[in-house]
């Protein structure tokens, strides 16, 4: 069912129940009755989960009744979680469909590029990449935390290759280092198909909202949603200017007060005196 599957449930006294057999996959037996179903109702090729019910003699007891279905369920999930990841831990070359891109001229703004295209769903992301659903921690429909349980896991792999892209000056017209990295992951993943992706510090307001525009690239070369990477991402530079803040306040507030009055004034209302003077 979590793997759009369809699950048919029955009983003993179903009706046709051969036939629902002979349809199934994969046949789970938990019926408790011996050589209730028989072989030809099963179809070649499927998988048989026998989840019946023991019983158990003991002079002290007599017949006990032991249920082993959920046990066995418990067991098979396991079984079937550790086989996919090791499918997954896997690496080979990405099962991942690329955006295609619509070339205008002349080429029209950063921002309106990146609201003309439509990003994938971080979920959807994942799973091309390799990336199990419990590694990563979405944060709306687009972005998401990936768990460092990732290393653990591909520790096996060999290592990549590493590219460090730093100490460019930026053009004019804002072409520097995200924008250098953003194209050449695009080269490395879409027209060489090779596993790659860029490694982007989170912008701070000062390349945000100075001179240049944004910190996510430019052109077609650049990180979308544009809003989100500028201004929305999951790290901690909003508690940076919270604290910032807070410190810019406090500051005014202090040359603002020393500013205007006395010290004797300032000592006063810092601390008043009580009734008795």
């Amino acid at each position: 069912m979590w793997h759009h599957g369809t699950i048919t449930v029955c009983h003993s006294k179903t009706q046709q129940i051969k036939e629902h057999c002979l349809n199934a996959d994969i046949l789970v037996v938990a019926i408790g009755k011996k050589h209730f179903v028989k072989g030809d109702w099963i179809k070649p090729g499927a998988v048989v989960i026998d989840c019946g019910i023991n019983v158990e003699e003991t002079p002290q007891q007599g017949k006990k009744v032991n249920c082993l279905e959920m046990w066995n369920l418990k067991q098979q999930k396991r079984l079937l979680g550790t086989s996919h990841r090791s499918l997954v831990s896997d690496v080979g070359s990405w099962n991942m469909e690329c955006l295609p891109l619509t070339y205008s001229v002349p080429v029209p703004s950063d921002i309106t590029i990146s609201r003309s295209q439509t990003p994938k769903d971080i979920e959807q992301l994942a799973r091309e990449i390799g990336v199990l659903p419990e590694e990563i921690d979405p944060y709306g429909r687009k972005k998401a935390k990936v768990s460092l349980n990732v290393l653990k896991r591909l520790q096996h792999v060999n290592d990549g290759k590493y590219i460090v892209v730093a100490g460019i000056t930026p053009t004019p017209l804002g072409e520097g280092k995200s924008t250098t990295t953003i194209g050449l992951v695009q080269s490395l993943g879409a027209h060489l198909k090779k596993n790659a992706f860029a490694c982007v510090r989170q912008p701070s307001q000062g390349p945000t909202f100075g001179i240049k525009g944004g910190a996510a690239g430019g052109g077609y070369s650049q990180v979308i949603p544009m809003e989100e990477f500028n201004l929305h991402l999951t790290g901690d530079i909003h508690a940076i200017t919270a604290a910032n803040n807070l410190l810019a306040a406090a500051i005014d507030a202090r040359m603002f007060h020393e500013a205007t009055q006395k010290d004797e004034a300032l000592f006063n209302r810092l601390c008043p005196m009580n009734e008795q003077g």
